[in-house]
């Protein structure tokens, strides 16, 4: 469990994304929707398939770059409304790459949904914005319309780079932190899938002001008592304070770090001091405290400078949100498992592994063996609910046990058994809903 342990603390403390790619000179007309390799359910990136071959992302000497409104895109803050110039840009020094090529998408944080709308630019040619996404969409997204901006013509590099720029109008309203992925092609223009260079990059693009959402599902805007929620906005603490130096180390939680405090006053009218896990300058991770009275409320923040930032959030009995691998609030679940013998003897199974790049992947669950096999799901904004039930692939699953994890503070845990039946059967996408409010889906892998 220390790896377990290790992982879910990250997940706790900060939460960031990104990625995309390209198809060139053999598809002019340019690449196909979902080609992005952005942090997204499903997504691909052109040097998978038979797109592009031969060289692995973002292993030449270039790079592919987003900027927004004139700025670099993990330094920009959206506006609700506010149309903006986007420019991609694909740069590789290598002569011999002599065309460039692009594609982008703009997603919610769970990376199923559209975040704004892209439109194109007056007089930019060579760009075309493709509608599309309701066909074979990945679990664990329902079928929902997706912009891809892209090249249509491979565009000649100048001085080792090609720029595209089109339009994007951000959400009409807060709707909290979206990612922003893109792909570019450095390509050798011969035709053939050889040679070519994805580049890839994605940020997370938050809010102007504040914004709060769950910090598992990385959804709002409702929220329950004990919940883990993650605040984004800027200025909270000092420039220069980083995950440790904010990082709450002892229990219970302290309710002040680097300067910084949070209050929740309830529809009651009482004000209560959050506990604090992180906090730096751009986040803040806190519990909702216990005994808020559900209805509409006031999250109340007093910055290290002596500021403060009040932000409306609504209070229910339960927020179910599910911890992830990644920390995206989509894709592979954060979680363990355990075989159980008939005496009851229980055996930890592996889910998770380091991939050799920092990140995580899944470790296929055998089922097919006699004992019980019970997947363990971590999550937050679950144990005020009376009826917690399960579904594998839309199924009805069993769930053996529930509620409040000793792990962490504000951590929920569900268990889940996973039936024989499941043998084979890949990804498995798990949905939990609490008092039949449903909980972001997740998945493990089955062998």
């Amino acid at each position: 469990m220390e790896a377990l342990n290790s992982r879910l603390a990250l997940t706790l403390g900060l939460t960031a994304f990104f990625c995309l790619p390209i198809y060139l000179v053999s598809r002019e007309a340019g690449p196909p929707p979902r080609r992005t390799g952005g942090p997204f359910p499903g997504e691909r990136n052109c040097t998978q398939g038979r797109c592009h071959v031969g060289t692995l992302p973002n292993t030449g000497p270039g790079a592919v770059a987003i900027s927004v409104n004139g700025v670099a895109l993990e330094d920009y803050r959206y506006t609700p409304g506010e149309k903006v110039p986007v420019v991609v840009t694909v740069s590789d020094p290598d002569a011999s790459q002599t065309v460039r090529g692009f594609e982008i998408s703009a997603r919610s944080i769970e990376g199923c949904f559209q975040a704004g709308r892209f439109t194109l630019a007056e007089g930019e040619m060579g760009i075309q914005i493709r509608n599309r996404g309701r066909g074979r969409v990945p679990a664990p997204c329902p079928p929902s319309p997706l912009d891809f901006p892209e090249h249509t013509m491979p565009r000649a590099a100048v001085d080792g780079a090609a720029r595209f720029m089109f339009d994007w109008t951000a959400p009409a309203t807060n709707v909290g932190p979206i990612v922003m992925a893109a792909a570019g092609n450095a390509a050798d223009g011969d035709g053939t899938r050889m040679g070519d260079r994805i580049y890839l990059t994605s940020a997370t693009v938050l809010p102007e002001g504040a914004g709060i959402v769950s910090a598992a599902s990385l959804r709002g805007p409702t929220f329950s008592a004990n919940e883990i929620v993650s605040v984004f906005a800027d200025g909270l603490t000092q420039r220069g304070i980083t995950t440790g130096g904010g990082a709450a180390s002892t229990q219970p939680l302290p309710t002040s770090l680097a300067g910084l405090s949070a209050t929740v006053t309830d529809s009651a009218g009482d004000a209560r001091a959050m506990p604090l896990l992180l906090a730096i300058n751009t986040q803040v991770n806190a519990l909702i405290p216990d005994g808020t009275a559900a209805g509409t409320a006031t999250l109340t923040i007093n910055t290290s400078s002596g500021g403060t930032i009040d932000i409306p959030i609504e209070i229910a009995a339960v927020s179910p949100g599910i911890f992830t691998a990644d920390s995206s609030g989509s894709g592979l679940a954060a979680a363990a498992a355990v075989t159980v013998d008939g005496s009851g003897n229980q055996t930890p199974v592996a889910v998770l592994a380091g991939d050799g790049a920092g990140g995580v992947t899944a470790v296929p669950i055998d089922v097919s063996g006699n004992d019980a096999v019970v997947v363990l799901l971590f999550g937050t904004g679950i144990r005020e609910g009376s009826v917690i039930a399960a579904t594998i692939n839309g199924d009805p699953a069993a769930v053996v046990g529930s509620g409040a994890s000793s792990e962490f503070s504000g951590l929920d845990q569900v268990n889940v058994q996973l039936d024989s039946s499941l043998a084979g059967s890949g990804d498995v996408t798990i949905q939990i809903t609490v008092d039949g409010v449903p909980a972001n889906a997740v998945s493990v892998n089955v062998l």
